[in-house]
């Protein structure tokens, strides 16, 4: 694993926290036994790029169907489209709100995420 090419010290008691999917699950399982609602916010994508890679769609994908109701993506420091994920579960249909990545300044004041 790397950000942006730099590889993180092995063994270091700093640094950045890799996606862990297991973790991931866990923890929106624990969201969604105390919430209606689970937003997950995940830094992620390559500085700059505009268009959202395979991996930050596998991962959109995983935490949708694992609970994610919105997920904020952040940190290209370039606008990413903002995409829905459908589902359905129990006959049920509904919509996951996915932004792939926003710049701080353009973060709207309202999200409508749920049909």
């Amino acid at each position: 694993c790397s950000t942006n090419g730099l590889s993180a010290p092995r063994g270091a008691s700093f640094g950045v926290s890799r996606f862990d999917r297991k973790l991931a699950a866990e923890q929106l399982v624990r969201a969604k036994e105390s919430a209606d609602f689970a937003v997950v916010s995940v830094h992620w994508g390559t500085e700059g790029d505009s268009v959202p890679s395979e991996e930050q769609r596998t991962i959109a994908d995983y935490l949708s169907a694992h609970g994610a109701d919105v997920i904020l993506g952040h940190h290209p420091h370039t606008l990413q489209p903002i995409a829905w994920i459908d589902r359905t579960a129990d006959e049920r249909w509904w919509r996951i709100l996915l932004e792939i990545s926003c710049p701080p300044c353009c973060i709207p004041s309202t999200w409508w995420a749920v049909c």
